[in-house]
């Protein structure tokens, strides 16, 4: 039993001996590359260019009327009466040119949902600013939006909204859209 004890302790240091690798057995390691190091010196200046003041986009809300605004205190259009009106309320955060309330018909869609409109205008505005909102009395016809508005941004781009309801909570919404080519 002994000599089974030894063989084994025997056979054990021989394997750990040879697990140690030649760095413990005095072979040197040859040293991994280094890369050379990083220039220190700080890039030469530049002169960065005046900043320029990029226009705000505007932001037009929409919102049911609660009949809190005040008497006179805002523009109106009532589009044609149905007996299903609602009256909502477009308010701008900074003044937009050429404001119109529109009357869209679909002129085709896409792929993912998109829908094109041809528009007419059924209301137009020089501007829309804020503190003076516009109300306007329309109906929600169907799914398919027939209303909408454009403007010209701060910016000077024109852009281009449906009014639609939405499906979770019935509030109204303003979707982008692109028109029609003409």
């Amino acid at each position: 039993m002994k000599r089974v004890c030894l063989s084994l302790a025997a056979a054990l240091a021989l394997a750990l001996a040879g697990c140690a690798g030649p760095a413990e057995s005095g072979a040197a390691t040859p040293a991994p590359p280094t890369e050379a190091p990083a220039s220190t010196a700080a890039p030469a200046p530049t002169e960065a260019p005046a900043p320029t003041a990029a226009p705000v986009p505007a932001g037009i809300g929409i919102a049911y009327d609660d009949g809190s605004l005040p008497e006179g205190g805002y523009d109106e259009y009532a589009d044609a009466p149905t007996g299903y009106e609602v009256r909502l309320v477009l308010t701008a955060d900074a003044p937009v040119a050429d404001f119109c309330f529109l009357a869209l018909a679909l002129a085709g869609s896409d792929d993912a949902g998109g829908m094109t409109f041809t528009a007419e205008p059924l209301y137009t505005a020089d501007t829309l600013a804020p503190g003076r909102p516009l109300v306007v009395s329309m109906t929600f016809a169907g799914i398919v939006p027939d209303r909408g508005i454009s403007y010209t941004d701060t910016d000077g781009s024109t852009k281009y909204f449906s009014i639609e309801m939405s499906g979770e909570d019935g509030s109204p919404l303003l979707v982008p859209f692109a028109p029609a080519a003409a």
